[in-house]
């Protein structure tokens, strides 16, 4: 018996992620899913990044778990307060859209 064959991945601007997560009827319905934060990168922000000195570049995924599903991975600057920095909100740089995996190339 074969797995069930996932849809290719389709290459959308950063512009079109956010707005997607933007969204917030998408935003609220994702989070709902979610049953697991994943943090996957943390580092000290890079210097060229203009963010405060003590800044991690933080990469985490949300995950659905009982349908073993990756909602969503996001990058934000966590600055030393635990304030968001650069926008103030995390980027998406992959979502999972009604059923369809969209990413940054």
């Amino acid at each position: 018996m074969s797995s069930p064959s996932l849809p290719a991945v389709r290459k959308v601007s950063k512009r079109e992620l956010r707005s997607i997560w933007n969204d917030p009827t998408f935003q609220s319905t994702l989070l709902r899913k979610t049953t697991q934060r994943v943090d996957v990168y943390e580092a000290l922000a890079p210097p060229d990044s203009g963010q405060e000195d003590g800044t991690l570049s933080c990469v985490y995924d949300l995950m659905d778990n009982p349908n073993e599903r990756l909602l969503g991975t996001f990058h934000m600057y966590r600055r030393p307060d635990g304030s968001i920095g650069a926008s103030g909100k995390a980027d998406p740089i992959f979502l999972l859209v009604d059923g369809v995996p969209m990413c940054d190339p």
